[in-house]
């Protein structure tokens, strides 16, 4: 099942940068598409940490409770992706405000 969620993530990922360079031919000219894009990958590699975390939580519990650790880090990793992703989109949205006026 975990191979499934990697494979699924990378397939999203895959798609689209088909849709964004061979469809639109879009080069990232401006920061806006430029941090557009970064979040997009972020947030479907984050979504696929999450969902492999947890699928290991069921598994690990039905097993034994010691396992919990490697899901538990995979939760985490998660989440701070999330909030590092979120800081980021923060900042360089300032950035881009201050540089423009």
């Amino acid at each position: 099942m975990g191979s499934v969620v990697i494979a699924v993530a990378i397939i999203d990922v895959a798609k689209y940068m088909i849709e964004e360079e061979v469809f639109k031919n879009k080069e990232l000219r401006k920061p806006k598409e430029a941090r557009e894009t970064l979040t997009k990958i972020m947030v479907i590699i984050s979504i696929a940490v999450a969902i492999e975390g947890l699928i290991y939580i069921v598994k690990a519990g039905s097993e034994d409770l010691s396992l919990l650790v490697y899901p538990a880090i995979l939760i985490a990793t998660s989440t701070f992706m999330v909030i590092g992703l979120g800081l980021y989109h923060k900042f360089s949205v300032n950035a881009e405000i201050s540089r423009d006026e």
